[in-house]
């Protein structure tokens, strides 16, 4: 597992490239992770793994997985893309993994509109 004979009449394998992988032993190629799923930059996988919360893979063949941006955030295993924090709000980090890490930037308050500018002396 984790490697592919791709020439016919050879006796070595070769590791699996980064973002691909070979489940069992003697594969003539090794196959693309799906997307939300990297092989967490390694060669020689054995088999793709599921993004983290608070990660996202959009494309097939990802070396690693990618942390959701600030303003967003993603809650389960095997994100293809983050979720957008709601109006106007943001996370204070990359890498959110709830709804709950959203918020109005310093300065601001929500309301069932969004953020607004807080009132002076607040």
């Amino acid at each position: 597992p984790g490697t592919e004979q791709p020439r016919a009449g050879e006796t070595e394998c070769v590791p699996c490239g980064v973002g691909y992988f070979a489940s069992a032993a003697g594969q003539a190629l090794c196959e693309e992770c799906t997307a939300g799923r990297s092989t967490a930059g390694r060669q020689g996988r054995a088999q793709c793994l599921p993004c983290e919360p608070g990660q996202h893979a959009a494309t097939p063949g990802t070396a690693r997985c990618s942390a959701c941006p600030r303003g967003s955030f993603s809650p389960s295993e095997g994100a293809l893309h983050c979720t957008n924090c709601t109006a106007s709000m943001t996370t204070n980090e990359i890498g959110s993994r709830d709804a709950s890490q959203c918020a109005c930037p310093p300065g601001q308050r929500v309301t069932r509109h969004g953020c607004i500018p807080c009132d002076e002396g607040m």
